[in-house]
């Protein structure tokens, strides 16, 4: 599957997890405005997975009346926080970021613990305040979902350019180790040639003698094979690496002008 399918496929299961959402959640009970805010990321969390409770419930092995109220602030522990984030990791378009999200929910959870600030009740607000409390949050929320989407497009873009970088280094490696192999089987060509027609020589002065010197012949004829065809193995295995070489400088020469389709 090439980079734009897999594109796609991301993108598919983003659309399929946007039609999930949008389930109502019971109204936030929390006692301070630093766990309105880490239930507020968890349900972001949620949504953006596709998750609804009855998914959750199944994934963490917690009751769906316990997931209702942890959802509304009470009752919270780091370890279902995790939990949650965990559960929506799982999903293949929320994997890449699954160790930054941990961090931000561990942030806000340490801030829960760290600070005590009072919740404003909207309710007790004339209702200008409430309306532009309203209309605060919602832009808030929208301006959260969208730092969200940069970071998802900014990590997939990381992990293409971490694909290139390992591509580009094994071919340097490739284009090291070929080098080298070929040098020696140059090399080794030579000595070999050398053999070749040193055996050559001494097998027509050997035939030249009159009578001709069977028995140096006989010695002779099975070397002289035997370094014939290890010339021309070493020779053919020559040509291969070579090949090989020229290939690995091809792709480096290349790979800078290649586009990442992300």
């Amino acid at each position: 599957m090439d980079n734009r399918e897999e594109s796609m496929n991301d993108e598919s299961l983003e659309q399929q997890a946007r039609k999930r959402r949008g389930r109502r959640y019971s109204e936030i009970r929390a006692s301070t405005e630093e766990y309105a805010r880490l239930v507020g990321f968890l349900r972001r969390q949620l949504n953006r997975a596709g998750l609804r409770q009855t998914d959750l419930a199944k994934a963490i092995g917690v009751s769906e009346s316990a997931i209702s109220e942890r959802l509304q602030g009470t009752k919270l522990t780091l370890d279902f926080v995790e939990a949650v984030v965990e559960a929506c990791a799982s999903t293949p378009h929320l994997a890449l970021r699954r160790d930054k999200d941990l961090a931000e929910a561990r942030r806000l959870w340490a801030l829960t613990q760290r600070t005590q600030t009072p919740v404003l009740r909207l309710a007790d607000q004339p209702a200008p305040i409430r309306k532009v409390a309203v209309e605060a949050q919602r832009r808030t929320l929208e301006a959260q979902d969208k730092i969200i989407d940069l970071q998802d497009e900014l990590i997939r873009k990381q992990e293409q350019l971490s694909l290139t970088e390992r591509a580009r280094r094994r071919s340097e490696q490739a284009l090291f180790a070929a080098t080298a192999l070929a040098g020696l089987l140059s090399a080794w060509v030579i000595v070999l040639a050398d053999e070749v027609e040193q055996l050559t020589r001494e097998r027509d002065e050997s035939m030249q003698v009159q009578p001709p010197d069977l028995s140096r012949l006989a010695a002779l004829d099975p070397e002289l094979a035997m370094k014939t065809m290890q010339e021309q193995r070493t020779s053919t295995e020559l040509r291969k690496v070579e090949q090989e070489r020229e290939i690995a400088q091809a792709v480096l020469i290349l790979q800078p002008h290649l586009e990442i389709s992300v």
